[in-house]
């Protein structure tokens, strides 16, 4: 019943006062921004903390691979040189073997001499006399 009451046409409405040119109004400067609420803040406080950490991890990961590439090559080079100990060692075996197979040709030959010495007859091994 009120609302008819109110939207009746019989209702006039008041005049208003007269008006006076309309200045145009200043922008409204903008307003600041909202401080962040707590949520948010914290939100962000706990995906900075995932990223920290995160970064913190890879550089872990690139310390590991570093220790273990340094690793690798300090073991790299210790089978180097047990080869190079082990070539050595070839290669004097080898000079061993070679000296032992030149005294036993030597050996073999000063035999030969002696038994072509030993058929020889004692008149071709008298030394030569001057004439």
């Amino acid at each position: 019943m009120n609302s008819c009451w109110i939207s009746s046409p019989s209702i006039r409405k008041t005049p208003r006062s007269p008006r006076s040119p309309r200045s145009p109004r200043p922008p409204r400067p903008p307003r600041p921004p909202r401080p962040p609420r707590p949520l948010v803040l914290l939100v962000l406080l706990v995906l900075l903390v995932r990223l920290v950490l995160l970064v913190l991890l890879l550089l872990l990961v690139l310390v590991l691979l570093l220790i273990l590439l340094v690793l690798l090559v300090l073991l790299l080079l210790l089978v180097l040189l047990v080869l190079l100990v082990l070539l050595v060692l070839l290669l004097l075996l080898l000079l061993k073997a070679a000296q032992v197979l030149v005294q036993a040709l030597v050996i073999s030959r000063l035999d030969n001499c002696n038994s072509l010495l030993a058929a020889l007859p004692a008149s071709a091994t008298r030394p030569l006399q001057l004439i």
